[in-house]
């Protein structure tokens, strides 16, 4: 999954815009299914591309807000969803066949979100940059560790990390 520096500058541009508080508190991950599930979908690029969405998490001391970009790339209120932290239950971060995974139930539906742990290859961001002429980011991991740190703010109730 890749995210570019103007990807990263126009989503913060867009946080406060919006007055979201921005403190290494987003990440970009791809909304999937059940762990077991995506485990088979994650290993080709086209079955992720079909069957995920690409979804920015931002925490905040209140909220998760969950953002999609729009047709034309760009970030609007229209594709802003902003959940509050008390209709949250069940709150989980674990690491599984390869990739962070971010869990929770809202409105009686489980919900989850993750991450490929294997993005930071260096033969993969080479490929890229080549690829695409972009310069990968290193956000995901800085970002995911800062929230684990703050435990997703106030959301990971457990300390237990798998």
């Amino acid at each position: 999954m890749h995210w570019t520096i103007e990807e990263a500058a126009q989503l913060e541009r867009f946080l406060r815009r919006e007055n979201i508080e921005i403190n290494h508190n987003y990440v970009r991950m791809e909304k999937g299914y059940r762990p077991s599930f995506h485990a088979i979908v994650a290993f080709s690029w086209q079955l992720r591309h079909l069957l995920l969405d690409t979804y920015f998490l931002v925490f905040t001391s209140s909220q998760v807000i969950l953002l999609t970009q729009n047709e034309q790339h760009e970030f609007t209120r229209v594709n802003l969803e902003a959940i509050d932290h008390e209709a949250i239950h069940h709150f989980s971060f674990t690491r599984r066949y390869g990739y962070y995974c971010v869990s929770f139930v809202y409105q009686q539906e489980a919900v989850y979100f993750y991450l490929s742990d294997w993005w930071s290859s260096k033969l993969i961001d080479k490929a890229i940059k080549k690829l695409t002429g972009s310069e990968k980011i290193r956000y995901p991991r800085k970002n995911l560790r800062y929230l684990r740190e703050c435990r997703f703010m106030g959301l990971l109730e457990d300390e237990n990390y798998e």
